[in-house]
């Protein structure tokens, strides 16, 4: 029995030393994947400004229809109407490195725009929650209203 006990334990230490010799590779592979990992999320209207602030090259895209852009939209953003035809196809070329932040009048229309964003593979998208309507409603700088 003490034999048979031994053995055992034998076992279980070259296990342990295998699967210790095996963390450096783990972590490894963990942090060549959080570099190129995907941001795709909704955040607070104070949120969406301080990441326009800080980084440089955003991209504001408003996925209302002309008619909601033209009444009012954000500084620099970038009509791409969430209702037309090619949609889908209008994503499909830009930048997939780049940082987006895409809203609409409520966050719904922006909400789906973000996780088709994400499927195509883009690397960091942010969707205002409560949209355009939320952002006029907590002061937060605009060009015309929202209707």
């Amino acid at each position: 029995m003490k034999l048979a006990s031994k053995g055992r334990w034998h076992a279980i230490l070259i296990l342990i030393s295998i699967l210790a010799s095996l963390i450096p590779i783990a972590f490894a592979s963990a942090d060549l994947n959080s570099s190129q990992r995907t941001i795709a999320v909704n955040v607070s209207p104070g949120d969406a400004y301080a990441i326009m602030q800080n980084s440089s090259g955003s991209v504001i895209i408003d996925v209302r229809t002309p008619q909601e852009y033209q009444s009012g939209h954000l500084k620099g953003a970038t009509n791409l109407d969430y209702y037309s035809n090619g949609f889908l196809d209008s994503l499909k070329p830009l930048d997939k490195n780049s940082t987006y932040i895409v809203y609409c009048r409520r966050g719904i229309r922006g909400g789906a725009t973000l996780e088709m964003m994400k499927a195509l593979g883009f690397k960091r998208v942010y969707n205002i929650l409560g949209g355009l309507t939320l952002w006029a409603q907590e002061g937060m700088p605009m060009i015309g209203k929202v209707i």
